[in-house]
C-alpha cells in the first residue's frame, strides 16, 4: 500500500498520468463503428499515430471535424471519411490528467495538479489559474463540463467538486459541494457525460473499493441534477455488467451516451481481471440501457481506450487501450429474450451467443436466473424439454425454460460460459425480463408438433427467435427488427416446424423452418433473418450434408407463394451463422449447394 502511493505521487509531480502504469498489452489501433449498420471497421489512418497507450481521454471537435486526444502529447485525427489522418498538435506542457470539451465554447478543460487549464482549440492558446485545493477527484474520478453554469464538475473519491470559470479574468474558483440524495458508492475509474437539455450528469459503474488495492467494481447508473447538485439512482431493465475504466461518447442530438469495453477485477494482483469489448447505449430521455449487437470482427477487449462520437458521420471512433492475456477465454451474452421484455406462455426460450472465444474452446454455457430481480440468488434454469439440457454444450446455445411454477414479476437471466480448461466467466452480464402471462410482449406456446411465438413489436429494436422443440433439430432462427422497421403494437408471429413449407423437392432434407407473419401492419424496413448452422469439426461443410458453408443462402416465400432469395446474405463461419435481409414477412429456410450436385436443397 505504501509503495503504490509513493510511486503514484512521484509520477504526479513529474507530470505523468496513471497511463504510465501498464500491466497488459497496449494498443494504438483506430476503429470506427457505423451506427447505421452496427458494424465495426478497423481504420488505417494516414500520418503517424500515437504510440500504443491507454488511459487518455479524447473529445470531438465539430468545428474542425477532428478527434483530439492527449495520448502521446496531444494528437488529432482528422475525420474526413476515408481520408482519416493522424497529426500532432501544438499544446501546453503535457501535465493534464484528463480532458473535457465544451461544445458551446469550443474549449477544453484540463484538470492539473494545481488547478484547471483552459485551452482554446481555434488557436491553441492557453489560460491558466492555479487552484491549490485540487484533490484526487481530478486524477481518477470523472470530469464533465456544465456549460449552463460555466463550470467543470468533478466526482470521485467521495467528493463532488466544481471549478467555476470567470470569463472576465480567465480565473477558476474551486468549490467542494455536499453529497446529497442517493450518492454513488463508486470512488474512481468511472466516466461522466452531461445531458444539457435535461440539466443532469450521468455516470455508470466504477470502482467502489479501497483504491487499487481492494477493487470492488459497480454496475449501477446514477444521475446528478445539475440545478440542485443532488444524486439519484436509475433502475433500468438491463445494464452493462459491473466494470470501470471503460470509454464513453456522447450524442447530444439524440441525448445518448455510448459505452465501450472496460475492466472488472476483484484483487490487485490482476488474477481476476476481465476486460470487455461490448458496446452499450444509454438513452437519457427514457433512462434505459440497450446493448448494441455488432456484427463482423470486433476490437479486442480492452480497458481505458479513447472514444468520441463523430456527429457528421454518425459513427463512433475508438483509439488505443490496454488488453490482458489472462482474461477468461470464453464469454457469452443473452440474445433472446431482449432485456425489458414481458414474456409469457408455458415456456420461454433463452438463447445466447459467444462474445469471446470459439465453440471449440467452449465446454458449455450455463443458463441461470434470479428472482426477485437484483436481490435474489442465482439458480440454474430448469429445462422445459428433457432432451435439451442446461448447461448446453453445443452451439447454438439455448435452453427451453420451464416457467410454469414461477410467479409473475421481474427476473434476471444470464449465460455463464465455461472454457474447456475449466475457467468460468466470473462476471457475466445479465438482462432483466418480466414474467407476465396477462399482457406479455412475447408468448411462446407448444402447439402439437410446432412452436408458436408471438412478439409485440415496437418502433425500437427487437430480437425474436426460438430453437425447435425436438431434440434432433439443431438449427436456431432469429428475426431481428431495427428501429423504424415496424410501428408500435404490431404483432410478429413466428411458427417453427419441421413440416415442409418448402416441400416438393426430392432432395429436401428434414429441416427447421419458420413462418414469420407481421399482423396489423407492414414492414417499414428490412428484417434481419439469422440462421445458425452446425459445423462441429470446422471443415467448412454443414454437418449431415455435403453443403459448403460458403454456398449458404436464405430462401423466403412471400404471402403470394413466390420464392425469393434474401438480400445481403452474409456467412460468418466463426459464429456459425448466416444473416440475410428481407423486406417482407413470410416463410424462411436455410439452403445451400452440395459440393457435387448443383441442386439447391434445404437442411436443418
Amino acid at each position: 500500500m505504501r509503495y503504490w502511493k509513493r510511486v503514484l505521487y512521484s509520477s504526479l509531480f513529474a507530470g505523468v498520468s496513471l497511463s504510465g502504469f501498464s500491466f497488459g498489452e497496449e494498443y494504438n489501433d483506430t476503429w470506427s463503428f457505423d451506427l447505421q449498420t452496427n458494424e465495426w471497421e478497423e481504420l488505417s489512418p494516414g500520418g503517424e499515430p500515437p504510440d500504443p497507450t491507454h488511459g487518455w481521454r479524447a473529445y470531438y471537435d465539430p468545428v474542425n471535424q477532428r478527434m483530439v486526444t492527449n495520448a502521446g502529447g496531444v494528437s488529432q485525427l482528422s475525420l474526413e471519411k476515408g481520408q482519416e489522418t493522424w497529426s500532432p498538435m501544438n499544446r501546453p506542457e503535457n501535465r493534464a490528467l484528463g480532458l473535457n470539451y465544451s461544445h458551446e465554447r469550443n474549449t477544453v478543460y484540463r484538470p492539473r495538479i494545481t488547478g484547471v487549464e483552459f485551452w482554446v482549440l481555434s488557436d491553441d492558446s492557453v489560460g491558466t489559474d492555479p487552484v491549490e485545493d485540487w484533490d484526487w477527484t481530478g486524477l481518477v474520478g470523472s470530469h464533465a463540463v456544465d456549460d449552463e453554469r460555466n463550470r467543470l464538475v468533478d466526482f470521485g473519491r467521495g467528493r463532488l467538486v466544481t471549478y467555476d470559470w470567470n470569463e472576465t479574468d480567465f480565473n477558476y474558483v474551486a468549490k467542494r459541494l455536499p453529497l446529497q440524495g442517493d450518492v454513488p458508492l463508486t470512488v474512481d475509474f468511472h466516466e461522466a457525460k452531461v445531458d444539457a437539455e435535461a440539466d443532469k450528469m450521468i455516470i455508470f459503474g466504477g470502482n467502489a473499493g479501497d483504491g487499487h488495492i481492494y477493487p470492488d467494481y459497480e454496475g449501477e447508473t446514477f444521475e446528478l441534477n445539475l440545478e440542485t447538485d443532488t444524486w439519484a439512482r436509475v433502475d433500468p431493465d438491463s445494464e452493462p455488467s459491473p466494470r470501470g475504466q471503460y470509454a464513453t461518447a456522447w450524442d447530444a442530438t439524440n441525448r445518448q451516451m455510448y459505452l465501450f469495453g472496460g475492466l472488472y477485477r476483484t484483487s490487485f494482483d490482476f488474477a481476476t481481471v476481465e476486460t470487455y469489448n461490448d458496446l452499450w447505449v444509454y438513452d437519457s430521455a427514457t433512462q434505459s440501457w440497450q446493448e448494441i449487437f455488432a456484427s463482423g470482427r470486433l476490437p479486442e477487449s480492452r480497458r481505458q481506450p479513447s472514444m468520441v462520437f463523430d456527429e457528421e458521420n454518425r459513427r463512433l471512433i475508438l483509439f488505443g487501450g490496454e488488453g490482458f492475456g489472462r482474461t477468461t477465454p470464453v464469454r457469452a451474452r443473452i440474445t433472446i429474450p431482449a432485456g425489458g421484455r414481458r414474456v409469457g406462455g408455458n415456456r420461454v426460450t433463452v438463447a445466447a451467443e459467444l462474445t469471446r472465444g470459439t465453440p471449440e474452446a467452449t465446454k458449455s454455457i450455463l443458463f441461470q436466473y434470479r428472482q426477485p430481480s437484483k436481490t435474489g440468488s442465482w439458480a440454474d434454469i430448469a429445462p422445459a424439454n428433457v432432451n435439451h439440457t442446461n448447461p448446453d454444450a453445443t452451439n447454438p446455445y439455448f435452453v427451453h425454460w420451464d416457467v410454469m411454477s414461477l410467479p409473475n414479476g421481474p427476473v434476471d437471466i444470464r449465460a455463464v460460459a465455461e472454457s474447456n480448461g475449466g475457467l468460468q466467466d466470473r462476471n457475466p452480464e445479465y438482462k432483466t425480463v418480466t414474467l407476465d402471462n396477462t399482457n406479455p410482449d412475447s408468448s411462446e406456446v407448444i402447439d402439437g408438433d410446432a412452436v408458436l411465438v408471438t412478439y409485440r413489436t415496437s418502433a425500437g429494436f427487437g430480437d425474436a427467435g426460438v430453437g425447435e422443440e425436438n431434440a434432433d433439430v439443431t438449427g436456431v432462427l432469429r428475426v431481428r427488427y431495427g428501429p423504424g422497421t415496424t410501428t408500435a403494437d404490431n404483432t410478429l408471429s413466428l411458427q417453427f416446424t419441421e413440416s415442409g413449407f418448402f416441400a416438393g423437392s426430392e432432395e429436401a432434407l428434414t429441416r427447421i423452418e419458420a413462418k414469420a407473419d407481421l399482423q396489423n401492419g407492414e414492414l417499414n424496413g428490412p428484417l434481419s433473418v439469422i440462421f445458425t448452422y452446425p459445423d462441429a469439426n470446422n471443415d467448412g461443410v454443414v454437418d449431415g450434408t455435403n453443403v459448403d458453408v460458403e454456398s449458404l443462402l436464405i430462401l423466403g416465400r412471400g404471402p403470394d407463394g413466390t420464392i425469393f432469395t434474401l438480400d445481403d446474405v452474409k456467412v460468418e463461419s466463426d459464429r456459425k451463422q448466416v444473416t440475410g435481409l428481407s423486406m417482407k414477412s413470410g416463410h424462411f429456410a436455410l439452403a445451400g449447394k452440395g459440393e457435387v450436385r448443383s441442386d439447391v436443397f434445404l437442411f436443418r
